[in-house]
C-alpha cells in the first residue's frame, strides 16, 4: 500500500496523517503505509489543546479535506463542545444472553419508563416460563446455549418444539400460547436489537380455537346455588390429596354480583363503592389503562332492580374506597383465584354436563342484556366507548326497574 501524501494546500489546517501503529503524526520515516489514516485534530480554545480529534476512513485526500472542513464548522457552532457519541448497543449474540434481556424487558428493567408495559406478573411468568420450554427443546437438540447463536435457530428447531408440543397434549389454546410468546421473543430481538436473521416462528399457524357459547340458564343457576353448602364444600387438592374447605358463605352473593354486573374478575374483586353512581356502576378497564399509564378507559354496569337490591345486602354505607366486595381481605389475587377454584368444584357437583368456569357469568350476563336490545355498555372498543359516555350513562338509568334474573332470595 502507497503512503499517504497530504498536500502543501492541506496543511496547517489541522489535518493530518496519522499513524495508528507509531500512534503519532506520519513523519517521513514512517514505513506503516497499511496503519495510516487522515485525521483531523483540532484546537480547542476551551481547553487550550488539541483534543477535538476525528478520524476519517477514506484514502481520497480531497474527500478527507471536505469532511475535515465540515467538522470544524460543526465544532464552531458548538463553540466547541464536545459530545461524546451515544454508545451503540450491542447486539446480544448467544440464545441464553438473548433470553435474559428479553425477560428483563418483560418486567421493565432498565426500560425507558414511556415504553414500560406494566406487564402482571401472572403474565410475565406465563411468557418466561413457554419462552423456557422451547428454550429446553433446544438445549436438548444443540448442548449450551450460551454459546448457541441466535441466529441458528431454525425450523428444524421449531418442528422440534412443535412435535414436543402435541405430545403433550395441550390444548389448541396453550399451544397457540407458547408459540406466540416465542414468536414475540424473536420480534424483540429482530426489531429492538437489530439481529440480523429472520422470525422462524413466522410460519408457524395459529390453531382455530372452538370458543364455547354456553350461557347458564336460570334453572341451571338455582341448582348451582343449591349445592354450595358447608357440606358439598369438603374437597382434596395437591399430590397428597389434602382436603380443602371451598364453602364460604358469602359465595353466592359473589357469584350473583358477578352475574348482574356481567365483569371479569378483576373487575368484580377491584370495585369500590367509589365506582357506584346512582344508575350504574363505573368499571375501570384495569388491562388497558395499566398498558396506557391512564384512568380514562372503562364501562358501564346499570344498576338493576336486582342488583340495587344486592347492593344494599352488602352495605352501601360502607366508605367510598372500601371493595364492595369483602373489603376486609387484602390480597385482592388470592380472592381472584379462590373464586374461581370454588365455582368449578361446585359446579361439577350439578348434573349438568356444560363445560362452565366462572367466566361464563359474563357470558350469561352479555347474552341477556343482548336479548334486552343492548349491545354497548360493554363495548369492547374503548375509544367508542369514551365517544358514548353520555348517552350509556343515559341508557343505565333505564334498566333501575329490569329484574335481570327470576332467582330465588337465599
Amino acid at each position: 500500500m502507497r503512503k499517504k501524501q497530504l498536500p502543501i494546500k492541506y496543511r496547517r489546517h489541522g489535518l493530518y496523517i496519522w499513524c495508528n501503529k507509531c500512534k503519532k503524526k506520519v513523519n517521513k520515516g514512517c514505513a506503516h503505509a497499511e496503519r495510516q489514516v487522515y485525521q483531523s485534530r483540532i484546537y480547542n480554545p476551551a481547553t487550550r489543546q488539541a483534543d477535538c480529534i476525528k478520524t476519517w476512513h477514506t484514502e481520497n485526500v480531497d474527500e478527507a479535506f471536505q469532511l475535515h472542513l465540515g467538522y470544524k464548522r460543526e465544532l464552531q457552532r458548538n463553540h466547541f463542545v464536545v459530545v461524546a457519541p451515544a454508545p451503540t448497543p450491542v447486539a446480544p449474540r448467544f440464545l441464553k444472553a438473548a433470553a435474559a434481556i428479553y425477560f428483563n424487558y418483560l418486567e421493565d428493567n432498565g426500560v425507558p419508563e414511556f415504553t414500560q408495559r406494566h406487564n402482571t406478573k401472572k403474565h410475565i411468568d406465563g411468557q418466561q416460563r413457554f419462552i423456557v420450554r422451547f428454550l429446553d427443546i433446544v438445549q436438548g437438540e444443540v448442548g449450551k446455549l450460551s454459546v448457541f447463536p441466535i441466529t441458528y435457530v431454525d425450523v428444524k428447531l421449531v418442528g422440534l418444539f412443535d412435535a414436543w408440543l402435541r405430545g403433550q397434549g395441550f390444548s389448541d389454546a396453550t399451544y397457540n400460547s407458547h408459540m406466540g410468546a416465542c414468536r414475540y421473543f424473536f420480534d424483540y430481538l429482530i426489531n429492538k436489537h437489530g439481529v440480523e436473521m429472520r422470525n422462524p416462528f413466522q410460519e408457524v399457524k395459529k390453531r382455530l380455537i372452538a370458543y364455547s357459547p354456553e350461557i347458564i340458564t336460570e334453572v341451571e343457576l338455582e341448582a348451582f346455588f343449591d349445592v354450595i353448602t358447608p357440606k358439598n364444600g369438603i374437597g382434596v387438592k395437591g399430590k397428597n390429596k389434602n382436603r380443602v374447605q371451598h364453602y364460604q358463605p358469602w359465595l353466592v352473593p359473589v357469584f350473583k354480583f358477578s352475574l348482574l354486573i356481567g365483569e371479569r374478575l378483576d373487575g368484580i374483586v377491584r370495585l369500590r363503592w367509589g365506582d357506584v353512581h346512582d344508575n350504574y356502576i363505573g368499571i375501570p378497564n384495569w388491562k388497558v389503562n395499566r398498558l396506557k399509564n391512564t384512568t380514562v378507559y372503562g364501562c358501564y354496569a346499570p344498576i338493576t332492580k336486582d342488583l340495587a337490591s344486592l347492593l344494599i345486602e352488602f352495605g352501601v354505607e360502607n366508605d367510598s374506597d372500601d371493595y364492595i366486595i369483602l373489603p376486609e381481605r387484602v390480597n385482592r389475587d388470592t380472592l381472584k383465584a379462590q373464586l374461581t377454584k370454588s365455582f368449578t368444584h361446585f359446579w361439577r357437583l350439578t348434573a349438568s354436563k356444560k363445560n362452565v368456569t366462572f367466566k361464563h357469568l359474563r357470558k350469561t350476563y352479555l347474552t341477556r342484556m343482548a336479548s334486552l336490545g343492548v349491545t354497548t355498555l360493554k363495548h369492547t372498543n374503548d375509544e367508542t366507548l369514551r365517544k358514548h359516555y353520555l348517552a350509556e350513562k343515559e341508557l343505565a338509568s333505564k334498566f333501575r326497574n329490569v329484574q335481570l334474573f327470576d332467582l330465588k332470595a337465599r
